[in-house]
């Protein structure tokens, strides 16, 4: 017995159909995200910075993550004028030393506003002999 298509089947299979192209529409600009991208400038110096200090300034190269306490104080010491100056960032900075549990360890350079656009980079680092995050803001 041959039969013909019904509304229902009709309905179903457009229902299918915009549905897929909904979800095309959807995911298809999180395809292309990592290559586009406003405020590279910020994000290239923050990642440029933070592995300036994870990797050299902060600790000796031959050992690079696991930053000198002597180092670490005299840095986080100075003024954010100072850190701009070392990590040649002419741009806003604040850069913060945590423990991964989340207590602050040392931090220099104002806080961002909530309305600048932010770029971080986050370096796990050793410190004291323990795991600590070091984090870089670039504004």
């Amino acid at each position: 017995m041959s039969r013909a298509q019904t509304t229902l089947d009709f309905a179903i299979g457009i229902s299918v159909f915009l549905v897929a192209i909904a979800l095309i529409f959807t995911f298809t600009p999180t395809l292309f995200t990592p290559f586009t991208g406003g405020g590279s400038a910020e994000t290239v110096a923050a990642d440029r910075a933070a592995d300036q200090l994870a990797m050299e300034t902060l600790a000796d190269p031959d050992h690079p993550y696991l930053l000198d306490e002597s180092a670490t104080q005299s840095f986080f010491s100075g003024s954010a004028a100072n850190a701009r100056t070392v990590l040649a960032v002419d741009r806003g900075l604040n850069v913060t030393l945590a423990r991964a549990s989340g207590p602050l360890i040392a931090s220099v350079g104002p806080k961002p506003s909530n309305t600048a656009s932010v770029a971080v980079a986050v370096r796990v680092v050793s410190y004291d002999g323990k795991r600590a995050d070091l984090e870089v803001r670039v504004w």
